[in-house]
């Protein structure tokens, strides 16, 4: 079992998600993907993104989990916890570490072709958005 978290920061707008263009694993070069990675040792889901989310992006925000992705990706079967967060509006921006550039991207101008995981995260951007803006806060299951 493959388990990692994946978050997406959206600006303080709420009208663009930063986006990692990967750049390794071979297979998901040049399409953009939320930060995030495996999780390693006994670290929780939640530890697990805070540290992503410095390595990754230099960011250091609230992730906030909404979500859950399993099934099998045909590399093996996953579980991930999916999380947002929001860039402060003064603070800089989330910025690629890693070899890997993070993109600011306008929600409303997304090309599904672009994302790695094109139907779970086309799906996941406005979940989270949907989740944020709800008093009553759900969690959402995604199996495939």
């Amino acid at each position: 079992m493959i388990r990692f978290s994946i978050g997406l920061i959206f600006s303080s707008c709420l009208r663009n998600v930063f986006l990692l263009r990967k750049q390794t694993p071979a297979w998901q070069v040049g399409f953009l993907h939320g930060v995030g990675g495996k999780k390693e040792g006994h670290e929780s889901f939640a530890d697990c993104m805070a540290r992503e989310g410095r390595e990754e992006a230099g960011f250091q925000g609230e992730w906030i989990s909404f979500a859950r992705i399993s099934g099998n990706n045909g590399i093996g079967n996953l579980e991930a916890e999916v999380f947002y967060s929001i860039a402060s509006s003064g603070s800089p921006e989330p910025c690629g570490r890693e070899g890997e550039k993070i993109e600011r991207t306008p929600i409303a101008d997304i090309d599904i072709s672009q994302l790695v995981s094109q139907l779970p995260l086309a799906m996941l951007i406005p979940t989270a958005l949907a989740h944020l803006r709800s008093e009553k806060k759900f969690r959402t299951e995604v199996i495939y």
